[in-house]
């Protein structure tokens, strides 16, 4: 049984462990199970990157508990994820540095985990503190760690998830830990506290200690199985038995084993008694973050609450007015130009009314770096320069420019202190609001194939252009009638390694930072696949990284009737399984018909349909010219539980 690869992992202390019940049972549970008494721990795991929006204290209280009550006598806790792999070799820790410098770790400006590390301290709920710990060197990991939050009742422990140490020797598996490293680590854990438990996870015991047990909790992460009873085959012959009496935690939930464990009855506590009716020893049974919403009612959460935003890039009346105005009509999130949010008293008057604000983010999209330097255009596959009409694009591939618009970011986050970002414009070159629906994939500009692109994507698939072709135009036709799978797979790539070195970089700034995408508002089949082929916005690789997606589902100008927006939503959500938020137009724009109140009221219903988290109106200035859509949007909004 094999685990996929994940990105980045932290985690929260452990428990005192005690012995359980021996007896043999059947692998089901009875009709009339009664909690099998050697489930000594029960909780969830929490990472940076298994759940978005990341819940408040409150609900992953409540996901705790939620989880705990199915095994009554465990201790309630989790696996709380600090530390997470950032490749090649860093361990990326959510908290600040000591004012040292270390090999190999990053470290955040703000503590994410410390309101919730105080929170778990009142309620009794005990945590494991788990690292990715890359290349850093973790006996340091071990001291900066627990000396951080070694004060918090509720820490007991410290994990080590072995599948990413060194992993970049091994990627994908990472190094075994022999009999005296482990000896080490623990020793280390115990010198800041002796009851603290070192815990090693993997999902290949090989990787484990060969004989060094001590005081050791091993945790299998193991997935990819076809049924239960594989599963249970799994945890039982290749990891409890070999490790017994030494006591184990089951790492159970994850996306990949969804079909089956869906189809049963209360998952958490079929899977989880199930597997303590197959297990000698005392053990832990932990629910991952990927799949808490669907098994856990997380309520009370700030999340639940629908998104009512307005986009505005300038003003120049009243600030206060201005709020006052969006209050009334029912707007909780503004998305604005950072020249606007720095302008007065703007982020005051925000969080005085309660207003999240969200910065918008152009990256590709930048005229006046093309007009100081006209080689950063993109190519088409026609050999011209990436631009029609006001719309004009950056080479995606440019390592110079990608690094100076994270900084650009990073600057605007630190001075402006917004409660999200947007980020705008992360694509390839198109100018999409003039694609109507009779238009096909080959009547589309493809970008980009200027030098930087081919160079990189040769060094990047290994794939090789022949010589004597004539150019741009020349390179893209062989590209893709030879290797068009391969080129949208690379291009793909580059939009989501970027999204994710951007987030990488807020998220160490502000851990709660919240990051919102702008897509295309094209379906997975719209113009063949085009949103792919011809954007590079794999969106299911996005929302991984980032807390919301908001499809720009302007339908008057594309030609589209108002029920296309809801099609588009649940689309995207289909793809994506998170918080997809649309954007709809409230003025004409491209085009002379006119959109009327009636049809706007009606794409107003079909953007808050669900699956949808919301709606975004583009633009306050064209909703302020005209009184009656205003106030439809006011009638609409006033019951807030809509």
């Amino acid at each position: 049984m094999r685990k996929k690869a994940l990105v980045v992992i932290l985690a929260l202390g452990t428990v005192a462990l005690a012995e359980g019940c021996r007896k043999k049972a059947e692998v089901r549970p009875p009709a009339a199970p009664v909690a099998p008494k050697n489930i000594v721990f029960a909780g969830v795991r929490s990472s940076n990157y298994g759940i978005k929006p990341f819940p408040e204290p409150v609900a992953w209280q409540k996901a705790i508990d939620a989880m705990n009550s199915r095994f009554p006598g465990a201790t309630r806790g989790a696996v709380w994820i600090v530390g997470e792999l950032k490749r090649p070799t860093s361990c990326r820790l959510f908290f600040p540095s000591d004012g040292k410098a270390y090999p190999n770790m990053e470290f955040a400006e703000t503590d994410k985990h410390e309101e919730f590390l105080s929170h778990f301290d009142k309620t009794g709920t005990k945590v494991f503190l788990q690292v990715e710990p890359a290349q850093a060197d973790l006996p340091t990991l071990i001291d900066l760690v627990l000396g951080r939050y070694k004060h918090h009742p509720c820490v007991i422990g410290f994990g080590v998830d072995v599948e990413w140490y060194r992993e970049s020797d091994k990627p994908g598996w990472g190094i075994p830990v022999d009999d005296e490293t482990a000896r080490q680590w623990e020793s280390r854990v115990k010198s800041h506290n002796p009851t603290y438990r070192l815990f090693l996870k993997h999902w290949d015991l090989n990787w484990m200690p060969k004989n060094y047990r001590g005081d050791i909790v091993f945790i299998d992460d193991g997935q990819e199985v076809k049924s239960l009873d594989d599963l249970l085959d799994a945890f039982q012959n290749r990891w409890a038995d070999h490790f017994y009496p030494s006591p184990v935690f089951f790492q159970i939930g994850y996306n990949s084993d969804k079909p089956w464990w869906q189809t049963l009855d209360n998952p958490p506590q079929t899977i989880g008694r199930a597997i303590a009716q197959r297990v000698k020893q005392s053990c832990g049974i932990i629910w991952v973050d990927f799949t808490l919403r669907d098994v856990f009612k997380l309520t009370p959460e700030k999340s639940q609450d629908l998104m009512i935003g307005v986009k505005i890039y300038a003003h120049e009346g009243s600030l206060s007015e201005l709020f006052a105005e969006w209050r009334s009509v029912g707007v909780n999130t503004v998305f604005v130009s950072p020249a606007l949010a720095a302008q007065g008293q703007f982020g005051e008057l925000a969080r005085k009314q309660g207003i999240s604000v969200f910065l918008i983010l152009p990256v590709f999209f930048n005229p006046e770096e093309l007009k100081n330097d006209p080689g950063l255009y993109a190519l088409t596959d026609r050999g011209e320069k990436a631009k029609d009409d006001w719309v004009e694009f950056v080479c995606p591939t440019r390592p110079d420019y990608r690094s100076r618009r994270i900084d650009w970011i990073k600057t605007l986050v630190r001075e402006l202190d917004p409660d999200g970002i947007s980020l705008d414009f992360i694509r390839y070159f198109v100018f999409w609001e003039m694609v109507y629906p009779e238009r096909t994939l080959g009547s589309i500009a493809n970008t980009c194939f200027d030098r930087s692109c081919l160079d990189r994507f040769q060094k990047d698939t290994g794939i090789s252009l022949p010589e004597g072709l004539d150019g741009a135009a020349d390179a893209a036709r062989w590209i893709m009638a030879k290797h068009g799978r391969e080129w949208t797979e690379w291009k793909c790539g580059v939009i989501t390694s970027l999204v994710r070195s951007i987030v990488d970089e807020v998220r160490a700034i502000k851990p709660k930072l919240i990051v919102n995408l702008h897509s295309v508002p094209w379906r997975e089949t719209d113009f063949g696949g085009a949103i792919k082929v011809i954007a590079g916005q794999d969106l299911a690789a996005l929302a991984a990284l980032t807390d919301m997606i908001s499809p720009m589902c302007y339908w008057h100008m594309l030609k589209r009737r108002p029920p296309w927006i809801r099609e588009v939503v649940e689309d995207v959500y289909s793809r994506t399984k998170g918080l997809v938020v649309p954007s709809i137009q409230v003025g004409n724009a491209y085009l002379n018909d006119q959109l009327s109140v009636e049809e706007f009221k009606e794409a107003l219903e079909e953007a808050l349909r669900p699956p949808s988290g919301g709606v975004i109106f583009w633009n306050w200035d064209a909703l302020a010219k005209e009184p009656e859509k205003k106030a439809a949007v006011a009638a609409r909004l006033k019951d807030r539980n809509l």
